[in-house]
């Protein structure tokens, strides 16, 4: 039992502000950061008296759902009532002047929430919750004015429940973290070859996971909170869990693709649509998946053989041709489909949107260039990687972080961004999409923000006790995190838990091993000491046992080593950890001890070179573990890090415009003098075909490298012009006739020095295949 009245009388003191005397913007604990902040001076009191008022009955519910929130934030019950605000009142109201999601909220004598729409309304609710400070028992808001819109059309964040299974209660943890970061969207991932989980009323032997009702109260209470559920039926592929039942008009798959050809199939398609549609009524999008698509089985059956020689279409052409009778559906239902990027044809109607998540299938660049809107959701980076690199990353880097990632233009017709948490259960949902999916928000709603991580992360440390209180009923506070976002510590970790104001007669019960707290776990009393790995969970119980809000799980990890290394390759021109010249790594341990460490990715042992300063790199691929030893025992997680050496080079043809015969296909145009021998990122298309490049100035040149696809003892036809103004041309390099096997040496060409501005080179054959491909085009003034 709470006895301890100092505990409740400090259990809001995390909101109080930073510092004494006047505030200052570094004071806000706001996430993400709104486009437009003007500091007052003072600060308004809410008391008992103080009310939640509005003249909108739509506005209704989201007074009673703000009411519920800051008691569990403040102890503070404000009632909710219909009419104009008075002074200590809060006032939510639609205002004409903003536009869509875009809020305004004015602290003074009162506090006032306007909003575009009811979305908009909900995110200013958010402001306030987050603006919300307690210090020596009083509950108050800085005096202030916040602006604050989303800059894309799309935000949010996805979760897979087709996979694993995630209860209602859950998602409603989801659902509230959505609603207190102002993401828009929540996306849902409902059917997959493991579960359909969507119940049909139609098609009954598709009994879903979850019930009816029960889908729809999780749209109800999204919908009072401002968040939107887009719901997904993922198909043609992915699709066991539907044709299984089916089988009489989807075929025997084998986990393959669907026969969407069956004359039954697009009917009953339709139907399912229709029904998820009625259900999700407040998205305006419906997602139909259409990634990862195994055609081998689909194009054998006999009706679909028939369709290619009726139709005179390919598979690509079926794929794209139910993409669209599915975009009909929806269109029908007034949403607007979106789809993976698995789709290989442009007869994909070009209203549809595209989700883009790696490259590997339909590139980011043709995709726009062939007209469709994208919304940027890779998972490089993604929930494994760390909230600072989801921070740092932005929605116009697309692709995979592997193969280099291309940068596109603001004018690129992104729409924008959301985490992706694939095959999670549902205990596992709260705690990723807490520390991984809000940083990447933060930079999709406000790109232009210009914060440092740094600065977000103690923003979101303070945010995140908001969150704990709305969820979970207590606060969780940590003292010794080197990232809050990461949960990790360096040294030792103090765990404080502090029970929201509105709790009485609780209890808090937490566990250390793994186990998920009862009423007959541990009672907290106290600080809780850590200097290990540990899974922390607790729980609140009331007088009677029973467990009160969600319970609370984290991991957090002793890393006592860093690293750092010198000479890496800038962000801009490549993703970190890739290096050309010769670099050096560093060590540093928290605490004493000895550091070992290897270079060949194996485990360290007391067997491992000892470190005693920075070790040297020259070239090749390095995976760098090191570990601290003390007394001979292996302390916390080890520290790694893999670093690839790559051929890259600046010169005079690095990054300046090319053209080409025709558009390549699945490569980007920055990939034939990008500064990188890289193989998998290199501009192609059919034999014969060439590509001019503008070295914007004329120049003396004496040298020219061209660098192809190697690895397989295959070799290229080829000839190298230059010229001065484009029109007229001297060949310079004649390999119309070479034999020579392509190497990641490349093809090097001396000649006469000779003034040139723009270089082509005309690719005639290649030995292994119909198609020609340059990997890196280098160029050199005379000497």
């Amino acid at each position: 039992m709470f006895k301890n009245t100092l505990l409740l009388t400090v259990s809001l003191s995390f909101l109080s502000a930073s510092c004494a005397g006047a505030q200052t913007e570094s004071s806000l604990n706001l996430v993400p950061w709104p486009k437009k902040v003007q500091l007052g001076s003072g600060s308004l009191s809410l008391t008992q008296g103080s009310r939640i008022v509005t003249d909108s009955d739509a506005l209704m519910p989201l007074a009673n759902v703000l009411s519920e929130e800051v008691f569990l934030v403040t102890g503070n019950r404000l009632a909710t009532a219909k009419g104009q605000a008075a002074a200590g009142d809060m006032a939510l109201e639609l205002a004409k002047d903003l536009k869509g999601e875009a809020h305004k909220v004015v602290v003074t004598d009162n506090v006032t929430v306007q909003g575009g729409n009811y979305v908009g309304v909900a995110m200013g609710t958010a402001t306030v919750l987050q603006l919300l400070q307690q210090k020596d028992g009083k509950v108050t808001l800085p005096r202030v004015t916040v602006e604050d819109w989303p800059y894309p059309e799309y935000t949010g964040m996805m979760m897979d429940v087709a996979r694993q299974f995630n209860s209602i209660e859950s998602l409603k943890q989801s659902v509230i973290l959505a609603h207190l970061y102002k993401m828009k969207y929540f996306h849902l991932h409902l059917t997959d070859d493991q579960l359909f989980t969507f119940p049909s009323t139609k098609y009954l032997k598709l009994k879903g996971v979850y019930k009816l009702e029960e889908i729809k109260d999780l749209v109800r209470f999204a919908d009072e909170r401002g968040v939107t559920i887009v719901p997904e039926f993922e198909m043609p592929g992915h699709s066991s869990a539907l044709a299984g039942p089916y089988r009489e008009i989807f075929g025997d798959t084998q986990g393959c693709v669907i026969d969407f050809i069956n004359p039954k199939a697009i009917p009953m398609l339709s139907d399912i649509v229709d029904e998820m549609c009625r259900v999700f009524k407040s998205s305006p999008y419906f997602h139909l998946g259409s990634d990862e698509s195994n055609f081998a089985l689909f194009e054998t059956w006999p009706d679909v053989v028939a369709d290619r020689a009726k139709n005179h279409r390919n598979t690509p052409m079926q794929h794209a041709w139910l993409i669209n009778e599915m975009n009909k559906v929806a269109k029908k239902n007034g949403k607007k489909l979106i789809v993976w990027e698995g789709f290989e044809s442009t007869d994909v109607d070009k209203d549809v949107i595209v989700m883009e998540w790696d490259g590997r299938f339909f590139s980011p660049i043709p995709i726009t260039q062939a007209g469709y809107r994208i919304i940027n959701v890779p998972w490089e980076p993604s929930a494994g990687w760390t909230a600072r690199a989801n921070y740092e990353w932005n929605m116009w880097l697309v692709g995979s972080q592997e193969r280099k990632p291309d940068q596109l233009p603001r004018t690129a017709p992104v729409i924008g961004g959301q985490m992706v948490l694939w095959e999670c259960p549902g205990e596992v949902g709260l705690p990723v999409l807490r520390t991984k999916a809000v940083p990447r928000h933060e930079r999709v709603h406000s790109p232009d923000a210009g914060k440092t991580y740094e600065d977000f992360d103690g923003r979101f440390a303070a945010t995140d006790q908001v969150l704990d209180l709305l969820v979970h009923r207590f606060v969780v506070k940590t003292e010794g995190l080197t990232n809050h976002g990461d949960n990790g510590f360096d040294k030792s970790l103090t765990i404080t838990l502090i029970p929201s104001p509105a709790l009485q007669g609780a209890t808090i019960r937490y566990t250390l091993d793994t186990t998920w707290p009862t009423n007959a776990s541990t009672a907290y009393a106290g600080p809780i000491h850590v200097t290990s790995n540990t899974s922390f969970k607790a729980q609140a119980f009331d007088a009677e046992g029973k467990p009160i809000g969600y319970p609370r799980w984290t991991t957090y990890d002793y890393k006592p080593l860093t690293g750092s290394a010198s000479k890496l390759l800038p962000k801009e021109i490549q993703h970190e950890n890739r290096y050309a010249d010769p670099m050096t790594v560093t060590l540093k341990s928290a605490v004493k001890g000895e550091i070992r460490y290897t270079l060949d990715g194996r485990e360290p042992t007391m067997k491992s070179a000892v470190y005693g300063g920075p070790i040297k790199i020259q070239r090749g691929s390095m995976a760098v573990r090191a570990a601290l030893f003390v007394d001979g025992k292996k302390q916390g997680d080890e520290w790694r890090q893999d670093y690839i050496w790559v051929d890259y080079e600046k010169n005079i043809a690095t990054g300046k415009p090319v053209s080409w015969t025709d558009p390549p296909k699945w490569v980007t145009d920055s990939a034939a003098n990008d500064g990188f021998v890289d193989r998998n990122n290199h501009w192609g298309q059919g034999e014969p075909g060439s590509l001019t490049l503008d070295l914007d100035k004329a120049v003396k040149l004496g040298e020219i490298d061209l660098y192809t696809w190697f690895g397989d003892g295959r070799h290229y036809q080829y000839f190298i012009e230059v010229s001065e103004d484009g029109k007229s041309w001297q060949k310079v390099a004649d390999g119309s006739g070479n034999t020579q096997v392509a190497t990641e040496k490349g093809y090097r060409h001396k000649f006469a020095p000779t003034d040139a501005r723009y270089v082509r080179i005309t690719m005639l054959k290649n030995s292994a295949n119909p198609a020609v491909h340059i990997v890196e085009v280098r160029a050199y003034e005379a000497k």
